[in-house]
């Protein structure tokens, strides 16, 4: 078994109480907003739906504010909801979506969002202006990572759960999620 300093272990137990609470919202239910990365070595980068290589389905991605100013989400009870324009689909929302981890060391899964809300995942809530999710299991948390999607370097928010030593898993870096700016209704 691997031993992990004080300092680390009480940082992971802190961090897991936080996300064990359960989801309530300090933000209205009809207010949309994006969401930015915040990121020890990172500057501040927008949360981005892009489409992916599965019909009805977006891969979410980092990218420059600047360029990307992040897609419009709504909380929706405890789901996280997307707003996307699609012409081939009749509904607009994509409902964020991502597996069980457990408490598998190291294992990241993408998040993405889905069309419909059916499928989405629940627990969904902001503390402080700070997305959290419902954990299934302890130090389970969002990583940004980097990945390769539709054949280009991306750089991707996954779910899953540190290395035994307090680690980020490999190509990833521990990653929070804060609303970045309130979204005009003509941007919908």
């Amino acid at each position: 078994m691997v031993s992990l300093s004080v300092y680390k272990l009480t940082t992971l137990i802190i961090a897991a109480l936080a996300g064990a609470r359960p989801a309530s919202n300090d933000k209205p239910s009809d207010e949309y907003f994006s969401l930015a990365l915040i990121a020890e070595g990172y500057p501040q980068l927008s949360l981005n739906a892009i489409q992916s290589a599965v019909l009805g389905s977006y891969d979410l991605i980092f990218e420059r504010p600047s360029v990307y100013p992040g897609t419009p989400a709504i909380l929706n009870g405890t789901k996280l909801d997307f707003h996307i324009k699609d012409p081939n689909q009749s509904i607009d929302y994509c409902a964020t979506y991502f597996e069980e981890v457990g408490d598998s060391y190291g294992t990241t899964v993408p998040a993405t969002a889905i069309f419909g809300n059916d499928e989405g995942r629940t627990g969904f809530g902001f503390t402080d202006g700070r997305l959290y999710a419902r954990m299934d299991a302890a130090f389970e948390h969002f990583f940004a990572c980097n990945e390769t999607l539709n054949g280009k370097e991306q750089f991707g928010l996954k779910w899953g759960v540190f290395e035994a030593n307090g680690s980020s898993p490999a190509g990833c870096v521990a990653a929070e999620l804060v609303q970045n700016f309130n979204v005009l209704e003509s941007e919908l």
